[in-house]
């Protein structure tokens, strides 16, 4: 994330990153994903759908 122009925080809460890209005045977008790595199962029947277990 910083090589592409980042300003990155690690550890926030103990195991999370923040990466904040300045992009001047406007409004501001949130993004927040969790990668767990948790074993379940996708059951939504697209064609793209994970198998992986």
């Amino acid at each position: 994330m910083r090589k592409l122009g980042f300003t990155v925080t690690e550890r926030v809460g103990g195991g999370g990153v923040v990466a904040i890209l300045r992009n001047g005045s406007g409004p501001t977008v949130l993004v927040r994903t969790e990668l767990d790595a948790l074993p379940m199962e996708e059951k939504t029947g697209l064609p793209y759908a994970s198998i992986a277990q």
